[in-house]
């Protein structure tokens, strides 16, 4: 499965790579936008082929989904620990945990889970240097 996050911040014909990105077999794309507004996202989404929004999956902007039939939500692990995902039921969601044991406890409702940092971020001075996840990946088994 090949899935694709795209970055913070909106680029030239970003959605036109992203139609084209579909078209040669992408499986999902994670649409990361935080700093975009309700009409900036509405206008995004509009330039994305109807075709593709089946296989978007939203980090933000959720209310959004109904109106564009996407039906995957990424949810923070923030949001998670607050209980966000209650307000989620039957929708396909993702979130993200920072601790392999924090993965291992996730329920059902999951469909997937991105879990970092894997290896120390160049773009993040000091995020992940510290990381434990390849020693206790060697030692934990993988969820079924």
């Amino acid at each position: 499965m090949i899935i694709v996050i795209t970055p913070e911040q909106t680029n030239v014909n970003e959605a036109e790579v992203i139609n084209e990105l579909f078209q040669e077999g992408l499986d999902l794309l994670h649409i990361r936008k935080p700093f975009i507004n309700n009409e900036e996202m509405k206008t995004f989404l509009a330039q994305i082929k109807s075709s593709y929004h089946s296989q978007l999956v939203l980090h933000s902007h959720y209310e959004l989904g109904k109106e564009y039939g996407i039906s995957r939500f990424h949810i923070r692990e923030k949001d998670r620990l607050e209980g966000l995902v209650n307000e989620f039921n039957g929708w396909i969601l993702s979130t993200s945990v920072h601790d392999i044991m924090k993965y291992n406890e996730l329920g059902k409702e999951w469909e997937y889970a991105f879990i970092s940092p894997v290896f120390p971020s160049i773009s993040k001075k000091g995020y992940g240097e510290n990381t434990t996840i390849w020693v206790r990946l060697s030692i934990v088994t993988t969820r079924m």
